[in-house]
């Protein structure tokens, strides 16, 4: 009899993706100095079951410093049978502070977060956060 060497689990039937954007434009056609910066974000979700499913879609920011919620916007979609479908394409608010960008999928009848992602401004990918003195 043939044995795997690795263990096996089950993969998640629905899964929520996000990908963050920076555009610059400058001002002047001729010059790199000045520039300014907008921050958008698109999300999605991929359904690999073979019917549809509603679910309820939360998009939240927060400040990475102070944890302070600076946007928030809940809304239903319904995902389409065995593919991926757009939830929403924003700006990311302005802030003096680097934030992150949190959406969950949760389920519109019992409230359960069925899926997550979170993305946060490169460098603080890596950081760790301070602990207070």
């Amino acid at each position: 009899p043939c044995e795997h060497s690795f263990p096996t689990r089950r993969s998640s039937d629905l899964a929520v993706g996000m990908k963050r954007y920076t555009t610059r434009t400058y001002p002047k056609p001729h010059s790199a100095a000045t520039f300014t910066e907008e921050h958008t974000v698109e999300t999605w979700a991929a359904n690999a079951r073979l019917a549809p499913r509603d679910v309820v879609v939360v998009t939240e920011a927060f400040e990475l410093r102070t944890g302070k919620r600076v946007f928030s916007k809940e809304h239903p979609a319904t995902l389409g049978a065995n593919m991926s479908t757009e939830l929403d394409h924003f700006s990311v608010p302005e802030s003096a502070d680097a934030l992150a960008v949190c959406v969950k999928l949760k389920d519109p009848e019992s409230g359960e977060v069925v899926s997550r992602f979170s993305t946060y401004p490169e460098p603080c990918v890596l950081c760790s956060p301070q602990s207070s003195r």
